[in-house]
């Protein structure tokens, strides 16, 4: 076996791309000798590999898609046909990657244990690209991993941003992202992906899981690959399976009693459950969210540095870092940045940006806030007006500044 082997899993739901992101690892890998694809494609019986059908270095696990059980099922399947290779990578079906892809990843991933990292992950959620004008439509924006919001199901979500600076070495991160991950081989073993999750869940749950394992997590600072969003033109699981809400249900119940959300009783889940390397509360005070009050911390918004491990909760809040401090001061005026418009999606005010591809959901409370930021209210006149509307909400005003530094971390609003 190569001793730079690296073990890439795909798992592919009526993955129409898959071919092509086949073709882009093979092509424009330094070493095809050390890749070893599993895929576990759960297909129609009208869908082909085409020329990818027969290579060598690839194992399919064919699984007919009516019997398909998602995409965690899908990726624990491929886990069972991991033989020791050196490196780790997990992917979606819809990719593309810059030539010499595998040299780069795994010099970034030495560099970071050369620097004393002891289990580098590198993990981001990708920038995008668009199948049907590629390589023109690919973002040429650096994206890094941050944190979105609670949903209303208790799942922490991630969201990509873009750093004002371009760093020169990775970048760290509190959290994961299930569709680009490159680490050692060995976080198979140690956090194998739960058979039980399906969708939504899977990467918060498995963040916390390799987190509390000793893994550390990184974000590329260099764009190696590109990662498809639009599922235009797809048929997902759910689209399929009418069993699924059922499913989801169960995968949610169990993430919930995994972290604890809202204060349920914690369950252990066995090689499933968390590590032991560090606690569920170590994870909280280094992420700076809580799992039992569904709460994230203004500099987590903001996307600053996570806090090092002899910081404590306390300290943080004591000393508030000088970004925090003046992030939304009581006498600026916040006013909307060019280029960003607001729609009603499901119920949920949704923030973007065409031009950047960024985007961000807004709960309640952080609706009003943006419906009230029109560059001539200063934060204290915002405050006001929604702590006399809302008199009976404790601590309004804490909550009015973080929205405006999640607003401004995001580049949605400035000073």
């Amino acid at each position: 076996m190569n001793p730079a082997s690296i073990f890439i899993s795909i798992a592919a739901y009526r993955e129409f791309d898959l071919p092509e992101t086949l073709r882009s690892l093979f092509t424009m890998a330094d070493d095809v000798s050390r890749l070893s694809v599993c895929i576990c494609w759960q297909r129609g019986a009208d869908e082909s590999l085409g020329e990818w059908a027969d290579n060598p270095r690839i194992q399919l696990i064919d699984v007919p898609y009516r019997e398909s059980r998602g995409v965690c099922w899908a990726r624990h399947r491929i886990q069972q046909e991991y033989r020791d290779e050196r490196y780790f990578l997990q992917l979606d079906g819809h990719h593309r990657c810059v030539a010499g892809w595998d040299t780069q990843l795994v010099d970034m991933l030495e560099g970071l244990r050369d620097a004393g990292v002891t289990r580098p992950v590198l993990t981001t959620y990708l920038p995008a690209f668009d199948p049907g004008n590629d390589p023109a439509g690919r973002s040429q924006d650096l994206w890094l991993l941050g944190v979105d919001r609670f949903d209303d199901s208790g799942v922490l979500f991630m969201r990509p941003y873009i750093p004002v600076d371009s760093p020169e070495s990775p970048v760290p991160t509190r959290f994961w992202s299930a569709h680009f991950s490159f680490s050692d081989g060995t976080l198979v073993r140690d956090v194998p992906i739960d058979p039980q999750g399906y969708f939504h869940g899977e990467e918060i749950g498995t963040c916390v899981r390799a987190w509390t394992s000793g893994y550390d997590f990184y974000s590329p600072h260099r764009t190696l690959l590109w990662h498809e969003y639009s599922r235009k033109g797809r048929r997902c699981h759910w689209d399929d399976h009418d069993n699924w809400m059922t499913r989801n249900g169960r995968a949610l119940s169990r993430y919930a009693r995994l972290v604890g959300l809202d204060g349920v009783p914690r369950e252990n889940f066995g090689r499933y459950g968390l590590g032991r390397e560090r606690s569920l509360a170590d994870y909280e005070r280094f992420a700076g969210v809580s799992f039992s009050k569904r709460h994230i911390e203004a500099d987590t918004l903001a996307h600053l540095p996570p806090r090092r491990d002899h910081e404590s909760s306390e300290d943080s809040q004591a000393e508030p870092s000088e970004v925090t401090r003046i992030a939304a001061p009581h006498q600026a005026t916040p006013a909307r940045s060019p280029g960003w418009t607001s729609e009603q999606l499901d119920g949920e005010l949704v923030l973007y940006n065409p031009d950047s591809t960024r985007a961000c959901y807004l709960n309640d409370t952080a609706a009003l806030v943006w419906h009230l930021v029109d560059g001539a209210r200063t934060t204290e006149d915002i405050c006001t007006l929604l702590a006399d509307a809302y008199a009976e909400v404790p601590d309004l005003a804490s909550d009015i500044r973080e929205v405006l530094v999640g607003l401004r971390a995001q580049n949605a609003i400035v000073y």
